[in-house]
């Protein structure tokens, strides 16, 4: 079995992380969770990647507004944040009425996401059950993380094609 460059790489990464995890274990008596160093070791090999390709990061701006619902609607804000390198993730929603007045908001951190798109998909999760479970019904959702909810209504939809 012959491996990549890449794939050759991301196993020394790996491996040097398991390293790193045993000393923290053995030196502070604590250790990362199994996701956080194949989190860690793949970010790192991406990183490698783009420097030796020479790629320039590309970092787009969007300028973002809020819009107001229309009126009697709600609109559900959510968002998420991940960090490769530690694993370390967390979301968080808001409920604006149609005036833009904070209706309610929640924040959480999160141990089990395993990738930005998989936090965004937390987030609306939560966000979406934060919403219902606070009595607030006819929402907008938002979200930075289009492509999330987009599938998510799809999904919706063939599931009541389906019926």
């Amino acid at each position: 079995m012959y491996l990549s460059k890449y794939e050759m790489r991301l196993f020394l990464y790996i491996y040097w992380n398991l390293w790193q995890n045993r000393n923290k274990a053995v030196i502070e008596g604590r250790s990362c969770a199994q996701n956080v160093i194949f989190n860690r070791a793949h970010y790192l090999a991406d990183e490698y990647e783009s420097l030796v390709k020479g790629e320039p990061k590309l970092i787009v701006e969007k300028p973002t507004k809020w819009s107001h619902p229309p009126v009697g609607r709600y609109k559900l804000n959510v968002d998420a944040a991940f960090i490769p390198e530690t694993g370390v993730s967390g979301i968080g929603a808001v409920v604006r009425n149609d005036k833009g007045e904070v209706m309610a908001a929640m924040a959480l951190p999160l141990a089990t996401a395993t990738s930005s798109k998989h936090a965004d998909i937390m987030a609306l999760h939560f966000g979406m059950k934060f919403a219902r479970d606070a009595g607030f019904s006819s929402i907008l959702i938002e979200s930075d993380s289009q492509g999330v909810v987009n599938d998510e209504k799809k999904d919706e939809e063939e599931s009541w094609a389906s019926y």
